[in-house]
């Protein structure tokens, strides 16, 4: 594959990622590809020394380093900006790092262009700790431009389980993959600087307590300084030395302290170091410390293991659990107390202290080196490229999926009347159930499994039937054209309109949108096979099902129109033709308020659902009484069907009493026509949609749980084998 990477900076001040991409780079290319980083040359206050335009080596990965813009505080480079439009389609993947950067934006605004995929790497950019930081400005800059590319992104990379958390809280459904930093143990455990003791003035005995990094109060440097107090009255040999860039001023805040506690002579303050000097200070280390207050992975804690020196971090560092559960370390308190009797644990007990080195080096042996790292890294983007190609029908001729749990094949089908498996039945077959008598057939290659079969020839358009729908409506909805609407909807419409039908897929998948890749789902009430359609663009296996033969015909016309391999089936959700637990999802879309009994449904939904049910309804609440009175909503549906509205509490105690867990129940709201009209295109134009958008995101923010909509997502407590 053809890889790029694009990083605002790889200077070495910034620490982490600009070591770790061409790091990373290095591994992946000695796996065969081809892989390049483009970045600028920003090193503040200055600028690198480096060649721009014209790929050089950097630390032995290509990279194009292009002159930092005007203006610079967004690390702006326009050069960069050609460089991409030029050279992006060469690749397979592009590897977005870091967000609110002109970089990202550029990559991005590119790949999506030119049809490349990308995937984003936040680097701990959307922690909760971060968001936090100028917060308004960032609610802003997402609502209008950092959501967007978030949505676009094939995948997100995250470094540990707790930054994927933070992601998946944001509500944000873009695939997300766990993959460490990788850490090149062999280059840390080299030879060090043989005088860097007498060059640092740190004495040849001494006991070295070390921070590496950014000097900031976040990662806990005061605290650590604090700390020091205590550690030096009890360890005259002690020495803390503190090795980063201190761009915040921090460190030169802390020296009064310093000098009037007596350490002026005890504490040394490095600046920025690397190469030889960085893994000689490890080295030389006893005790690597970092109390931080967000940390999304932690490299110089993974640095620090890998030359087998004992670690002490806060639990507000991902890879806590790492060091806890490998004994590397010590996980403590963000309190210089917790912080200094952890110290002088590792200083006062050498064999321990020696135990949790050999195991910080075998932990990043066995989880964090190159090999493994690159490896991991490789899967990814062949996983992003596949699914790309196939998206973009340049593999092999589309194919239905295939499940796991059989929910595709005839053997799956069940009698709708009693339950009794049905043999096999061929396109335009019967199925006979030898139980009870029951006969069910085929139309079109449509299987019909209602146990009144005379059921199917209710239809959503035409609305001849004889269960209650007026049928003075079918001349509104047999119109010209409705049918073809019906099959292509959300395509072709208002830009407004196909973002509230996906945020209401975004709602309705969150918790568990990393999950559908190869899952198995059902859509009940599933109407002309919208909602079938954007589960399988989200990779899941699909079959759809409605009572309306004319509703799953259009269902069947979409994915074949749009290449989406979704079985479309005949069937009543209060009667699904299917075992237990036979399908991985099964959802509904404002189903199940036709229902005399919505709860009937919802329980055939449990049953059938191997993990997980999705239910998106119209909620009962005040807002809708009003709507209703100013002819926004209604309470018994043209067709004739009265709207039973349901409370997002009640459906998730049901499932509760199921055997599910609750993943999110709430409300949120949300309203437009059927047919999107002109107001919605005026709302959708260049200039008034973004402002539309933000809009309704913070109305929502503010009103939601009073809103008109509902959404469940539950899981099965325990799934069958």
């Amino acid at each position: 594959m053809r890889i790029l990477h694009v990083i605002p900076w790889l200077a070495q001040r910034y620490g982490g990622p600009a070591i770790s991409v061409p790091q990373a780079s290095v591994g992946l290319a000695q796996r065969g590809h081809h892989v390049e980083i483009v970045t600028t040359n920003i090193d503040r206050p200055g600028v690198l020394d480096v060649p721009t335009g014209r790929v050089i080596d950097w630390d032995g990965a290509a990279a194009m380093f292009h002159p930092i813009s005007v203006p610079s505080r967004y690390i702006t480079s326009w050069s960069m900006l050609d460089d991409l439009r030029r050279r992006a389609s060469t690749f397979d993947v592009i590897h977005i790092h870091y967000l609110y950067r002109f970089p990202g934006l550029a990559a991005a605004s590119v790949a999506r262009s030119q049809g490349v995929p990308y995937v984003i790497q936040a680097h701990g950019s959307l922690d909760p700790w971060h968001r936090q930081q100028k917060r308004w400005q960032k609610d802003l800059y997402h609502a209008l431009i950092e959501d967007s590319i978030i949505c676009g992104a094939s995948a997100m990379v995250c470094t540990s389980r707790p930054e994927e958390l933070s992601i998946r809280d944001l509500g944000y459904t873009v695939p997300t993959w766990v993959i460490p930093i990788g850490i090149d143990a062999n280059e840390l455990r080299a030879p060090g600087v043989p005088d860097f003791a007498v060059a640092t003035g740190i004495g040849v005995d001494a006991r070295v307590v070390t921070f590496l990094g950014r000097i900031s109060a976040k990662k806990g440097v005061p605290l650590l300084v604090e700390s020091f107090q205590s550690t030096a009255a009890a360890f005259p040999r002690a020495h803390l030395v503190i090795a980063g860039p201190d761009d915040e001023g921090i460190g030169r805040g802390l020296m009064p302290m310093i000098a009037s506690a007596g350490l002026a002579d005890r504490v040394s303050f490095l600046g920025v170091v690397g190469g030889s000097e960085k893994r000689t200070l490890l080295q030389r280390s006893d005790v690597f410390v970092l109390a931080s207050a967000d940390e999304s992975f932690g490299i110089a804690v993974a640095e620090a293991m890998a030359v087998g020196c004992p670690v002490v971090v806060s639990p507000d560092v991902a890879i806590e659990d790492v060091v806890r559960a490998s004994g590397a370390g010590l996980v403590v308190e963000r309190d210089p107390s917790a912080i200094a009797h952890a110290i002088a644990m590792i200083l006062s007990e050498p064999v321990r202290a020696a135990a949790m080195g050999e195991a910080g080096r075998r932990t990043v042996d066995e989880r964090f080196s190159l090999p493994i790292v690159a490896a991991q890294l490789e899967a990814m983007y062949g996983a992003v490229v596949s699914a790309s190609r196939r998206r973009a029908g340049r593999s092999i001729a589309a194919k239905a999926p295939t499940s796991t749990t059989g929910i595709w094949g005839g053997p799956a089908f069940r009698c709708p009347c009693c339950g009794n498996v049905l043999a096999p039945g061929a396109s335009n077959a019967k199925w006979n159930c030898e139980a009870c008598g029951w006969t069910g057939s085929a139309a079109g290659g449509i299987p019909i499994l209602l146990p009144e079969p005379a059921m199917a020839e209710h239809d959503e358009l035409d609305h001849h039937h004889a269960h209650g729908h007026k049928a003075a409506q079918a001349a509104h909805f047999d119109r010209p054209g409705e049918e073809a609407f019906e099959i292509d909807r959300p395509h072709g419409t208002p830009r407004l309109y196909r973002f509230l039908l996906a945020e209401k897929f975004r709602r309705a998948v969150g918790p568990i949108r990393p999950h559908l890749v190869g899952a198995s789902a059902l859509t009940v009430c599933g109407g002309s096979g919208m909602d079938a359609e954007f589960l399988a663009r989200a990779g899941a296996a699909v079959t759809t099902s409605d009572l309306s033969l004319g509703a799953a015909t259009r269902a069947k016309a979409r994915s074949e129109q749009y290449g989406l391999g979704i079985q479309s089936i005949v069937a009543d959700v209060e009667h699904l033709p299917y075992a237990d637990q036979s399908a991985d999802l099964v959802a509904v879309h404002d189903g199940l308020h036709h229902l005399d009994d919505p709860f009937a449904g919802l329980s055939e939904m449990a049953r059938v659902a191997r993990r997980w049910v999705v239910v998106t309804e119209p909620a009962r609440a005040s807002i809708t009484r009003v709507a209703i009175r100013l002819g926004l909503a209604l309470e018994t549906e043209e067709a004739g069907n009265r709207v039973a509205r349901m409370e997002p509490s009640e459906v998730a105690a049901f499932l509760e009493a199921s055997g599910y867990v609750v993943l999110r129940a709430e409300r949120y709201a949300m309203y437009y026509p059927h047919h999107p009209g002109a107001v919605l295109s005026l709302l959708s134009r260049p200039f008034v949609f973004p402002i539309v958008r933000v809009g309704w995101r913070l109305a929502n923010a503010l009103l939601g749980r009073f809103g008109n909509k509902m959404v469940v997502v539950a899981e099965r407590r325990t799934q069958a084998e």
